[in-house]
This record gives C-alpha cells, structure tokens and sequence, in this order.
C-alpha cells in the first residue's frame, strides 16, 4: 500500500514562509501520532470534545467523569492542543506493578519495554499525569498504598494530574485499589468534573450480532491424492543391487613366499687379534685372559 504524498510539502515534511522554515501539517500528524499509545491515536475527535472545560484545566488538578471512548477523545485532543507538554497516561494496575517491582530493571532486563524502579521514575517525569481508576481486576494488599502513594507525590509537589473515573466503571467503595485515605485526597485535592456522553459507548448486544461484519475463513484446500509409484525398470533395478567387486587371486607361489619366516642370520666366529701363541681350538673366541695364572700364557 503506497503512502499518500503530502500536496503543501510535497513529501519533506517542511515548507517555506516568507524566508522561514515551517514544520508541515502532515510532519506535526505524523511525530504527535508517534507518541501516544495506539488506542489513542484511533480515538475519535468530535468538535463538542474541543469545547469541554476540562482542557483548560491543563495545569490543575482534576478529576475527570467521563465513558471511556469520551476521554480518550480529551486526552488526544490535549496532546495535539500542547504538542510540547509531556502528558503521560497511567493507572492503578501499572502504579501497582511499579510498587512492588514488577516493572523494574531486575525484573524486565535492560531491552524489555519502559523500565520504572520506583514510583518516582514513573511520577515524576510528566507534565500532565492521567491515571486511569478501577482498572485494576484481582485483590492485592499493596494497591491501595501504592495509588494512595502516587497520588500524594503529584499533590505534594503540585504536579498536574488528572484522575479519569469511568462512568461505566466508577471509582468507588468496594474498588480494589479503594480506601478511606484515598477518597478523603480526592475529595481535599482534586475538583470533579463531569463529561455526559458524547461518543456511544461500545454495546455487545447479542440480538444485533447478525449486523456485524461476519468472518469469513477459507477452507484449506484438500491434498492431492499420492500418486502411485511409476513401475520400475530394469536399469532402475539393477542400478538399486549393491555393487560386486571381484579381487583376483594373488600369483600361484606368491602367499607362500610371504608366509615363509625370515631367515635367521647365524653368528661368525672371529679368530681373537691377541699375540699370544695359538690356544686350542675353540677357545679364541673368549680371548687368552690376564691373570699370572693362566695355563694357556706363552711358555708355560
């Protein structure tokens, strides 16, 4: 699918005015869309969204009533409004998780998503902090403490923040992450503000699911049938027997001569080079001896 080529810049993102350089419309789209999470960047405007109150409530404390297609609508319609504000959206679940330490750079590794340590790396950094309530979904002792904790380090550094309660799923006794400590900041900190619906809201309605797009899958195609193995030749045969080589026999003599042991080299006696006259036979081989004694030394 080819991309659209912008008709004011043509494809480079700037334009020239009077000298000066513009970023272009399409260029400011495409770097804001880049920074908001994807269910954000579906959300739809309507010009009712532009006129709410609660967008000039960008530096306050503010908690806001609103369905949850609605304020999307605020939340994206603000962020395009101050393009340079960090707004940041986060919630009870992830304030938990960053509370007991789920989110931290032991637990997730240095290339693993957005790394928070503590609950100031996750606070801190925004402008404008939105945190969602009542999302989270299953009992833990530490999710009132840590929302309770969150809160406070906004409040007590007057750092803006909004508090978004879902009308279809409010905030209120009985919520996981609720507590008496909780409701008694809101109440001391953070003026309500009301949005009536201006978005329909989502409605799974099981008498109107015939009107909705049907999915259609493709059936697999059925395999071919194997086709029978063609009959072989002869070549084909001959070509499958192991091969035979024949050795000839070796030359008639030949395996005797090289049973044959070799033949054994019989000791030369060596006539003795001593002066001494000539000993009897037989006894030159052992030399004529030294001592005084012997009766073989000439002349005795």
């Amino acid at each position: 699918m080819t991309e659209t080529v912008c008709k004011v810049c043509r494809g480079h993102g700037t334009i020239d005015r009077d000298g000066k350089i513009y970023e272009c419309q399409c260029a400011f789209i495409k770097r804001m869309a880049s920074t908001m999470p994807s269910f954000l960047r579906k959300a739809e405007i309507q010009p009712a969204h532009l006129e709410l109150p609660v967008l000039k409530a960008i530096k306050r404390h503010v908690m806001v009533v609103a369905a949850w297609p609605d304020m999307k609508a605020v939340i994206k319609a603000a962020m395009l409004k101050h393009p340079h504000m960090f707004i940041k959206i986060t919630s009870d679940r992830e304030i938990r998780d960053v509370y007991v330490g789920s989110k931290s750079k032991a637990a997730k590794g240095e290339d693993n998503g957005s790394i928070y340590n503590s609950l100031e790396d996750l606070m801190d950094p925004p402008a404008l902090m939105v945190v969602r309530l009542n999302e989270l979904s299953y009992k833990n002792k530490a999710a009132s403490g840590a929302l309770e904790e969150a809160i406070s380090y906004r409040t007590d550094r007057d750092r803006p923040t909004w508090l978004y309660n879902d009308m279809d799923k409010p905030f209120t006794v009985g919520s996981i992450a609720y507590s008496d400590s909780i409701a008694d900041l809101i109440k001391t900190n953070f003026p309500v503000t009301r949005i009536n619906r201006i978005l329909a809201t989502p409605n799974l309605d099981l008498d109107s699911l015939d009107d909705l797009p049907q999915l259609e899958i493709a059936e697999d195609p059925k395999p071919e049938p194997a086709s029978k193995p063609e009959p072989q030749t002869a070549v084909a045969k001959a070509s499958r027997k192991p091969l035979e080589i024949s050795i000839p026999p070796p030359p008639d003599g030949m395996e005797e001569k090289e049973r044959k042991p070799p033949p054994r080299l019989k000791a030369k006696i060596r006539p003795s080079d001593d002066d001494d006259s000539p000993l009897p036979s037989g006894l030159s081989v052992y030399g004529s001896g030294n001592s005084s004694t012997s009766k073989f030394r000439k002349g005795k």
